[in-house]
């Protein structure tokens, strides 16, 4: 098979030995170069050569908007005409964007408000310093003229932020008018008003100017990987369920996937699909325009060379105005290398060439650093001259030195006597390890901080102990004395008699399995909190054990689609989390398991934790990983409750950010749970 040479706009040219010419006059260099550094690596950033940022584009080069106190208030104007689209909440925000970056000193109340912007359908988005976490959004906050204007109201602490002005949709951009004003604060900080969309908008949706695009150019002859993107520029958020592509007769698709996965693909032939274009469901899963969603397609083009002609269907859901569905034709055209085609890049140490080929992204690890110590890193283009040779442009460089960001953990674990242990299983979050002969152990690259580290075996007492992880070369040092497992009576409970108490409890356990459960009868009713625990809502079971013993397993009982006619709250069954806590003073202490699953047919969602070495009591805790009432995907479950509060003592429940005993809810029943020990 011949070699293939793909021009790609993200993906180019690997592996290829060509004879390196510098000809630094005609080639442009790469642009704003930026460097991570990490531990004994550097991460490095760029723009391809020419790229050239406009203020307000972005957060890396945004409008400045100021130091926000108590008495600040200013009104800003300008337009998002001409502008990308370059932030989004995920699912709506899709008009052209501008980047204000604010500076709070102190904890001030904030209004940031587009409420006198009053001709297109505006957004606002605010995130915090590194523009990665998105701390609110809203659509519609506004009341009164345009009702389709936006506001934020949001108590922050010092620290620097940015507010993204943007528009609903792909059509929504124009003048604005922004004011923002700044007050003592009254609330704690991090509370932020909730996002308003005004849900007439959701009748009109629909695909228009929706289509697929090719990036990569083909190779005829060969087996290859094209990379293609979908657009979905709805005008108004209609949502995509799937897409299909038709090659020409005589072409045949090997396998395709999308970068991001949302959607699986299946080959038939010369076709492909991705997701089920025909489903007509809710919402889609590649979602509301502006956004663009990278797949890639292997495939096996015959000989005979030429530009292609390849069909797409494109379909939507079932929100909103037609159309639906959009077909259309893309032009797929041979790849032909021509002289100072740009290739790719290629990155230098202390001008010492790094990778290997030449690199097809804008991002390049450079690994394999000494840590502490400088280096300058520098990425030159690479640019097609002949078929045996390829010319660099001058280098962009930036220092950079590699720091440490985790830290290690090592010691011994002896017995009473001072003699090693050997077999004893050590774990701290995701690192382990066994000690060895010598009783001696590591666990490597954790996060800093406090960290908990967890001891056990089936012949000791499991112990747990908390160690202080610091970002260094040193690893820290914890020994740990065991002493072997002599099991306790378990399960003690007493009961009040006439001038005397009955004590009852269970034989000292011998390492067999318990199954016990919080509930007395079959589900009776159910119940649902929208807020995570995170957000202050949860609910949950104290066990009461007694001694020492491990968590095999923990279950929650949900609603099934048989339980309730109709069925509620749904007919289907998504994902909830299970969580479970040690005992501190009689309520949830530390967080030591937290898993997603989904419900068996029985209606069961058990998780297999294998935590080991708590002690008296634990819980288990039901929560979700949405907010079940703005996440527009969540598949809210039934929490089901029997038919009598026979356990209120057990019972434990969060409303805002507080655990509560008893029946807090008021359903008349016990929260049907279950765990094995």
């Amino acid at each position: 098979m011949g070699e293939m040479v793909v021009k790609h706009k993200h993906r180019f040219l690997f592996g290829l030995l060509l004879i390196n010419l510098t000809l630094y006059a005609q080639n442009p260099p790469p642009t704003y170069l930026s460097a991570v550094s990490g531990d004994e690596e550097v991460d490095l950033l760029w723009q391809p050569p020419g790229t050239a940022y406009t203020e307000g584009e972005s957060c890396s080069f945004p409008f400045s908007g100021g130091l926000l106190t108590d008495e600040f208030s200013q009104i800003f104007e300008g337009s998002t005409d001409g502008f990308d689209n370059d932030y989004s909440n995920g699912f709506t925000a899709g008009g052209a964007d501008v980047v204000y970056q604010f500076t709070v000193e102190n904890d001030v109340a904030v209004t940031f408000s587009l409420c006198e912007t009053l001709d297109w359908d505006t957004y606002l988005l605010l995130f915090d310093a590194t523009c990665e976490n998105l701390l609110a959004f809203d659509d519609d906050g506004c009341s009164g003229t345009n009702g389709f204007a936006s506001e934020i109201s949001a108590t922050l602490s010092s620290g620097t932020y940015h507010l993204v002005v943007d528009g609903y949709g792909a059509t929504s951009f124009g003048a604005y008018t922004f004011s923002v004003s700044g007050s003592a604060a009254t609330l704690s900080t991090g509370t932020f008003s909730q996002n308003n969309t005004d849900l007439s908008k959701l009748e009109e949706r629909d695909l228009t100017g929706s289509s697929i695009y090719a990036i990569s150019e083909y190779n005829s002859g060969l087996e290859q990987t094209l990379d293609f993107i979908v657009d979905n520029t709805s005008p108004d958020q209609e949502w995509i369920d799937g897409f299909s592509l038709t090659f020409p007769e005589g072409w045949q698709v090997v396998s395709g996937q999308m970068e991001d996965g949302q959607l699986d693909a299946q080959v038939d032939g010369n076709l492909i699909t991705f997701g089920d274009p025909f489903l007509g469901s809710g919402f889609g899963d590649l979602s509301g325009a502006p956004a663009q969603f990278p797949f890639e397609v292997t495939l096996i083009a015959p000989d005979g060379g030429g530009d292609v002609i390849v069909d797409y269907y494109i379909g939507g859901d079932v929100y909103g105005a037609e159309p639906h569905s959009i077909s259309g034709e893309l032009t797929l055209e041979e790849n032909i290398l021509a002289g100072g085609d740009l290739l790719g890049y290629r990155v230098y140490v202390d001008g010492t060439l790094h990778n290997d080929g030449i690199i097809g992204s804008t991002n390049y690890t450079v690994d394999g650093l000494t840590n502490n110590v400088a280096v300058e890193l520098g990425v030159k283009a690479v640019y097609f001259l002949t078929e045996d040779s390829d010319e660099e442009s001058a280098a962009v460089t930036i220092s950079a030195t590699p720091t440490y960001l985790f830290g290690d953990i090592t010691g011994t674990v002896l017995d009473p006597n001072g003699d090693p242990i050997q077999s004893i299983n050590v774990m701290s979050g995701e690192a382990s390890d066994i000690t060895s002969e010598d009783g001696t152990y590591t666990l490597m690259n954790l996060e800093t901080g406090i960290q908990t580290v967890q001891f056990s075996s089936d012949l000791f007492y499991n112990v747990s102990a908390e160690v202080e992880v610091l970002a260094q070369a040193e690893p820290t040092i914890l020994d740990i004395e065991l002493s072997p497992d002599m099991p306790k009576p378990l399960g003690l409970n007493v009961s009040g008699m006439d001038e005397e108490v009955l004590l009852s409890w269970c034989a000292p356990g011998n390492g067999s399995e318990l199954s016990i459960e919080s509930y007395e009868s079959e589900i009776n009713s159910a119940f649902y909190l929208y807020n995570t625990i995170e957000e202050g809502q949860a609910h949950g079971v104290r066990f009461d054990i007694g001694g020492g013993f491990d968590v095999i397993a923990a279950s929650i009982r949900v609603t099934t689609e048989s339980d309730f006619t109709p069925s509620w709250p749904n007919a289907t069954n998504g994902p909830i989390r299970v969580l479970i806590f040690d005992n501190i003073d009689g309520f949830p202490g530390n967080l030591v398991h937290d898993e997603e699953a989904v419900a068996n047919d029985d209606g069961w969602v058990t998780v297999f934790p294998n935590v080991s070495g708590l002690e008296g009591s634990f819980y288990v805790i039901a929560s979700h990983a949405t907010n079940w009432q703005t996440d527009p995907s969540a598949d809210i479950e039934g929490f089901a409750i029997d038919s009598n509060v026979d356990n209120p003592d057990n019972m434990v429940t969060m409303l805002d950010g507080e655990w509560g005993y008893g029946d807090v809810l008021g359903y008349g029943g016990d929260y049907m749970m279950a765990a094995q020990i």
